[in-house]
């Protein structure tokens, strides 16, 4: 039987066939390498069953024996295990890339038609974007299989990718990647798919998640196929042999690459549309650049003389917030040529209604405005002590005068490996179990990842549950990251690299958020605690090489550099300071002790007082702890 859905952005059809997935989207030998399970309707969440089976048919069998109305679906491991549990430890290599677009919906209800046809118009969008790209096609791309999940879509391209951290973390970034490129307000990409040990629909099963109501039924998910005729086929890949071509590593990094010019496309054509649009809300005249307009009379100035002398960039913003405004006229720039205005002070000109062509430059130099008050510093809700929260290694907390300040933003920084993210994840543990809420952003590691480094640590399910995590897999924005900073009393952001990377940003995007942190500090009085990596690692850390923008080091109250010792360390030691400094001495004095430390904790910036110091620190690689270094 074939279903006919038609897609929102082409008068072809999509048509589909229904396909028995035991037998031909896995053979039977591939498909017993795998985990089957039931979700039943026990419980608030539901309680998971294993089934076993000894062939496809005794599958079949015992899906049709068992399958009820108190069963919520039926899910399977895509990816084959060692027969040892379906963890992430367990999956043997990854066969399978799901693509899962969700349709948006209130919670504990059933997709309408009209819902799964947003999640079809996504997959379309997608197939468009990459596999109609013939130039692509023949390289790495490949047409998915398609499938109906029961509440949404599912797109799957077929890989082979051994699960190590490099693939693992190469996967979730393709996935964020597609869900930047490719969600919309109807339809979600589920990130969460990058986990290699994720589960997905048993195709030709029935999903029950929600009560059946009128027009959101229950359905049965199915596999099928994109159905091309001759011409499209050839078109697309040139060859219909090179429907079952496999994605490894290499062809996934191109894949990314690909991604990374579609999201920037499509950046820079929605930024141009918008800016043009807005143009012509405001009635200014405007011809089109490169990077974006030049306005014909500059907003600020009706003296300028010089048509289009001024305008805006938007090709390179991250959002319409990052546009920039320029002028080379002499009324807009100060005694060192630098600009005067900028986007967000245009914005406010043209936005409040005045008409901007007209604006001159007295009116925009007016202090006819009621000055403000002197604030009265002997009001007692001004505390003058500063109130902090111990990081709990002694030697740290003295140095800092304290701990970590309330009403601070730090930064923690040091070179790669060296243990920037085992410092703020132990402190995330200290912080959760001394009972404050807790934010954690991770830009680098897998959900999985974290997990088991705060388990190692030490924290239990009860303890980890009030970890609020937030990850890269996540598309959130700076704006949103500024709102979520200001949830917790302490809030880990790591790091500000990672997060220029995965928004496909520069060093503007880290100068902004740095100067947003430091004032939701300021505000909130809680703690901000990030990372920043170091550019150049010939030498020992510093502040002159934190990555990005220098607003990071000028914004922070205190800077920590984790660097771990070893010879290498010793010999930046005694070639930028040299032999006769105090600190190499010391490092002489613990290789002739046999006592030496694992790290140096390197305090170069605070603002509360404390000690600039280099404070040596032992490291428990077995429960990867930091602990006070005693001699």
């Amino acid at each position: 039987m074939v279903e006919t859905i038609k897609t929102k952005s082409s008068p072809r059809f999509y048509s589909f066939y229904n396909r028995d997935v035991v037998s031909r989207w896995m053979e039977e030998k591939e498909l017993l390498k795998r985990e089957v399970s039931y979700l039943t309707q026990e419980g608030k969440e539901g309680k998971m069953i294993k089934v076993d089976f000894s062939s496809s048919e005794d599958l079949k069998k015992k899906v049709e024996e068992i399958d009820n109305e108190n069963i919520k679906g039926w899910y399977i491991t895509p990816n084959p295990t060692d027969g040892k549990g379906r963890k992430a430890e367990n999956i043997t290599k990854r066969e399978w890339l799901i693509v899962d677009i969700d349709t948006v919906r209130k919670k504990k209800t059933n997709a309408t038609n009209q819902e799964i046809e947003k999640a079809f118009d996504v997959a379309y969008d997608i197939e468009c974007e990459t596999i109609t790209m013939a130039d692509l096609c023949k390289t790495h791309w490949q047409i998915p299989y398609i499938a109906l999940s029961g509440n949404g879509v599912h797109l799957l391209y077929r890989c082979d990718l051994p699960n190590t951290k490099e693939a693992n973390k190469l996967v979730s970034k393709w996935y964020s990647l597609l869900d930047k490129a490719f969600s919309t307000p109807e339809a979600k990409i589920d990130v969460s798919m990058a986990s290699i040990a994720q589960l997905t629909k048993l195709y030709n099963t029935w999903v029950r998640k929600a009560p059946e109501e009128e027009n959101r039924p229950w359905r049965q998910s199915s596999l099928r196929r994109i159905d091309y005729n001759e011409y499209e086929w050839s078109y697309v890949l040139g060859d219909s042999d090179e429907y079952s071509r496999i994605i490894d590593i290499d062809k996934l990094k191109k894949m990314v690459e690909d991604l990374e010019q579609v999201i920037k496309g499509k950046n820079q054509i929605n930024n141009r549309e918008w800016l043009k649009a807005w143009c012509v809300e405001h009635k200014l005249e405007y011809k089109e650049t490169i990077t974006g307009v030049m306005f014909k009379n500059c907003p600020f100035y009706h003296e300028h003389q010089q048509e289009y002398c001024s305008g805006v960039m938007c090709d390179r913003a991250v959002s319409v917030d990052n546009f920039v405004f320029y002028c080379f006229g002499t009324h807009c720039k100060d005694e060192q040529d630098k600009q005067l205005h900028t986007w967000k002070e245009l914005r406010a000109l043209v936005e409040n209604g005045e008409v901007a062509q007209e604006v001159a430059q007295e009116e925009t130099t007016n202090n006819n405005t009621e000055l403000p008050a002197p604030i009265n510093l002997t009001d007692e809700r001004i505390v003058a002590e500063k109130e902090f929260w111990a990081t709990n290694i002694s030697s740290l907390d003295q140095a800092l005068g304290g701990g970590l300040a309330k009403g601070e933003m730090s930064v923690v920084t040091g070179f790669p490996t060296g243990g920037k993210s085992t410092f703020v994840q132990q402190m995330v543990a200290n912080y959760v179990r001394g009972n404050l809420s807790v934010g954690y952003y991770q830009g680098d590691r897998s959900q999985e990842e974290v997990k088991n480094n705060f388990l190692t640590i030490g924290l239990s399910e009860d303890e980890l549950a009030k970890v609020n995590f937030y990850s890269c897999l996540q598309d959130i924005t700076p704006e949103q990251m500024v709102e979520i900073s200001s949830l917790y009393d302490v809030f880990v952001f790591d790091s500000f690299k990672s997060y220029e990377n995965q928004l496909n940003a520069d060093y503007t995007l880290s100068a902004q958020l740095a100067g947003q942190f430091s004032r939701v500090v300021k505000e909130k009085k809680n703690h901000i605690l990030t990372v920043a990596h170091q550019t150049s690692h010939n030498g020992l850390a510093n502040t002159t090489d934190i990555a990005s923008s220098i607003q990071i080091k000028n914004k922070a109250d205190m800077i920590l550099a984790v660097e771990r010792y070893n010879d290498e360390f010793a010999r930046k030691v005694y070639l930028e300071l040299g032999k006769d400094s105090d600190f190499y001495s010391d490092l002489l004095v613990y290789k002739r002790m046999g006592a030496n430390p694992s790290a140096f904790f390197s305090v170069f910036k605070n603002q509360t007082g404390g000690e600039l110091i280099r404070i040596p620190i032992l490291f428990e690689k077995e429960k990867k702890l930091f602990k006070n270094y005693q001699n």
